[in-house]
């Protein structure tokens, strides 16, 4: 990608982009970034082959959805939450719009799961720090990123929706996905803290830790 700014705001997405995609050098789930080049003035990222998961349910299978392929979906959802688990914790910078189906893309007969083609403006600054030196700034980042994870199985199932009350209408859903899709959803809404002080945990993310 050569680097040509067409003003400040560009530049400083472009620079988004390379912090976020440089912390996360070492997650699966996002393409790399292999540097600069100053004789030609190019930046270098990953090149991935994959379908995009919004095609393929939109176009080569409209009329059904992955909830006819649970094992399918339960290892989709799972390989996504792995992605914003990355994001969480290997990260130090957010995402200023969230990640959509369109992000989305598969590869390896749909065992490799992995996001690209991520708009500059989707990149956004680093965390800031909490100046209490609290948990609290960081669990305000989990519940977006909770969210995003709500907000992108809702669309992997409506296909064109990703409206949580979409969800309400739907037959055949299990009662135990549409909790964890509300729990999500809600994650912002909790308190953060209890009354001794003691920050809560998002579980959904926590179970990954080693």
């Amino acid at each position: 990608m050569p680097q040509d700014y067409a003003d400040f705001d560009n530049a400083q997405q472009i620079y988004y982009k390379i912090g976020t995609l440089s912390n996360l050098i070492f997650s699966k789930y996002f393409i790399n970034y292999y540097g600069f080049d100053d004789s030609t003035s190019q930046y270098f990222f990953e090149i991935i082959k994959g379908t995009s998961l919004k095609k393929i349910l939109t176009q080569e299978v409209p009329d059904s959805t992955l909830l006819d392929t649970p094992k399918l979906f339960k290892y989709w959802a799972n390989e996504i939450l792995q992605a914003f688990s990355d994001l969480a914790y290997k990260c130090n910078h957010t995402f200023s719009q969230p990640l959509t189906l369109k992000n989305l893309y598969v590869a390896d007969v749909g065992i490799k799961l992995f996001f690209k083609n991520i708009d500059n403006e989707q990149f956004g600054p680093q965390k800031k720090p909490d100046e209490k030196g609290t948990a609290d700034n960081h669990i305000y980042y989990e519940a977006q990123i909770l969210r995003n994870f709500a907000t992108l199985l809702t669309e992997m199932i409506m296909k064109n929706t990703s409206d949580p009350t979409s969800l309400d209408t739907l037959k055949g859903i299990d009662p135990e996905l549409r909790c964890i899709l509300q729990e999500c959803y809600r994650a912002a809404d909790y308190g953060i803290y209890r009354e001794e002080g003691e920050p809560t945990k998002n579980f959904f993310l926590h179970k990954f830790e080693a």
